[in-house]
Order: C-alpha cells, then sequence, then structure tokens
C-alpha cells in the first residue's frame, strides 16, 4: 500500500481550510492488500511458507483484477485474461478464489476495506468520520480514476452488478460511525443512524456518478461530497457539534480551498 504522509499542521482548522487534499496512505488499487488468512482443503489454517505462498499468491490474483478492471470494466473482465496475466491457469484461481463474480467481489472488498482503515485512522482530522470516509472516497477516485469511474459506473448502471457488494462494503461502515456518535451524544435525539446513512449514502452515490459521466472533475466531485454530507449532518448533530462542521463547509467553499484542490 502506497504512503503519502502528510506533515501535522499546527491546527485542525488550518487541516480543513488546507482542503486536506493529501490524505496520507491512500491505497492504490493495484497493491498487495490482502490480509486474509488461507486455509487448506479441510479448512484448517495454513502455517509456513505454503501458507505466505498462497496468501500472496492470493493478493497478487485480486491486485491483478482491480488492475484488469480498471482498464476494461465489468463487462469485459475475464478470468481467462487475467489468469494470463498472473501466469496462472484459470483452474487455479478458480481454486483460490472462485468464478469470475467471486474475483471481483473479493477485490472490491479488499480495497474498500483498506480505504476504510485509511480513513478510520485519519479521522481526527475531520469534524467526525463520516466525513472522513466520505473525503477517502473522493481523493481515491481522483487518485485512481480509472478504478474508480469503473466501480461507480458499475455501481450505478441498470445491470448494477457490484451495487450488493459495494454496498455491504461501505454502508454498514458508514451505518456504524454515525451510531456511535449517536452513542456519543453528538447526533440530535431524534435522528435515526439508519435513515442518515441512506440519505448520505445517496449523496455520494449521485455525485459519483456524475463525476463519472464527466459531468464533474475531482475537485468538484469532493467539493459536491464534503458540502452535501456535511450540510446533511449539520442538522442531524448537535448545537455544540455545528461550529466544526460549518468550519469545515466554509473551508470547502473558500478559494484556497479550490487552489489546493487542484
Amino acid at each position: 500500500m502506497e504512503g503519502d504522509p502528510t506533515p501535522p499542521e499546527s491546527s485542525t482548522k488550518q487541516n480543513w481550510m488546507s482542503g486536506t487534499s493529501k490524505m496520507s496512505c491512500v491505497p492504490d488499487p493495484g497493491a498487495y492488500l490482502s490480509d486474509e488468512r488461507s486455509t487448506t482443503d479441510d479448512g484448517s489454517p495454513m502455517r509456513g511458507s505454503r501458507w505466505m505462498n498462497q496468501r500472496q499468491r492470493r493478493a497478487a490474483i485480486l491486485a491483478t483484477a482491480r488492475q484488469l478492471f480498471a482498464q476494461n470494466g465489468y463487462d469485459r473482465f475475464h478470468v481467462r485474461e487475467l489468469a494470463g496475466l498472473c501466469n496462472l491457469s484459470a483452474q487455479t484461481i478458480y481454486n483460490l478464489i472462485g468464478d469470475r463474480d467471486r474475483v471481483l467481489h473479493e477485490a472490491m472488498r479488499e480495497h474498500i476495506r483498506a480505504m476504510v482503515t485509511s480513513a478510520t485512522k485519519q479521522s481526527d482530522r475531520y469534524p467526525n468520520v463520516a466525513l472522513a470516509l466520505g473525503d477517502m472516497f473522493c481523493v481515491t477516485a481522483e487518485r485512481y480514476p480509472e478504478y474508480s469511474r469503473q466501480m461507480s459506473i458499475s455501481f450505478s448502471c441498470s445491470s448494477r452488478p457490484l451495487f450488493e457488494v459495494i454496498s455491504n462494503c461501505t454502508f454498514p461502515t458508514l451505518f456504524s460511525a454515525l451510531t456511535r456518535l449517536q452513542l456519543r451524544d453528538r447526533l440530535r435525539n431524534h435522528v435515526d443512524p439508519r435513515v442518515l446513512t441512506e440519505r448520505i449514502a445517496a449523496l455520494g452515490a449521485v455525485s459519483m456518478l456524475h463525476w463519472a459521466d464527466g459531468r464533474r472533475n475531482s475537485s468538484e466531485l469532493r467539493r459536491d461530497v464534503g458540502l452535501g454530507w456535511g450540510l446533511v449532518l449539520l442538522g442531524a448533530v448537535e448545537p455544540r457539534e455545528q461550529p466544526q462542521i460549518e468550519d469545515w463547509l466554509g473551508s470547502l467553499e473558500s478559494p484556497r480551498s479550490e487552489q489546493a484542490l487542484a
């Protein structure tokens, strides 16, 4: 996973006003991110060099799958082509991971988990972890546009082949973040975290689709998601939480923020 460490700012507000355009450790879709433990045929964990070889091979396959997906999209993604790029047989990929859809689903899950982990670790830069998660998706779109564009199209098109896997990875994470805010008395009493999650996720999906269609550039995408999520959260949080979100919204609308995002 590639890192892009950013020196700490002297204050949180300065961080927001700079546009937070260099969130560190944005995961490379082609990086070997797998941390899942492989098993033997009888289900017991592998140990020693055999386990490491299987683990590394699986990670390499998923990384190559993400690269191929970015290049070809969902409809033109084929296991035989993936196998050729990996110097493996198609049967080996079936044995290690599964069929075409399973490979794509595992590749998406692995990358989204890495994005969530990176955003959560850096959430102290933001008014709350929900805004950190939204920003991570936008920063990833800026750095890896073809991969992110194919993800968005496959999520939103009429057949929606990756809708379920992406939703199952992102919705629970966002819902959990908002539930934690509620448990800490940072959300208003009448706010339902599940309804709030649905509204925020819908805003993010529409913004990503507009970007994927070419109607918005990466700076506009980041501002759209930040402003959209921030305004919804502004009405959902307790009054004492509002100044931080207002500062965040002001930073996204400022000329300095636009310059930082460019």
